[in-house]
């Protein structure tokens, strides 16, 4: 996800940006209520210089939504896909780390027993 989204909706809701996915939804965080959507509507407005209309808000129930409505305003976010395996990466658990360890147990370098033909 985009990290200056990822980090204005943390802002806005008192969260971990970690916390935040594009499956996020409304019910899943406990602060969102009408008071911090308004709070959201106000400081996405403010950040990506922006007019969000009543069928704007009313639609943003969730990260995913949100993002839609951005790009729909001609906001420029980082792809999350992309963003999702970079972080990935940084934190061991990517493809290419996934690989790596993989390549490890078929050598047997992992303390476990190497896996004969079945």
């Amino acid at each position: 996800m985009d990290t200056q989204l990822r980090n204005l909706l943390a802002d806005v809701f008192g969260t971990n940006p970690a916390d935040l996915t594009e499956k996020t939804s409304k019910d899943d965080v406990a602060s969102w209520d009408s008071l911090k959507q308004m709070d959201l509507v106000v400081s996405l407005e403010r950040a990506y210089a922006i007019s969000l209309t009543i069928d704007d808000i009313i639609s943003m129930q969730s990260v995913a939504a949100i993002c839609s409505v951005l790009k729909q305003k001609g906001v420029p976010l980082e792809d999350w896909r992309r963003n999702r395996f970079s972080d990935r990466r940084s934190r061991g658990t990517g493809p290419s780390s996934l690989r790596h360890a993989r390549l490890a147990r078929s050598q047997g370098h992992c303390g476990g027993s190497k896996r004969r033909g079945s």
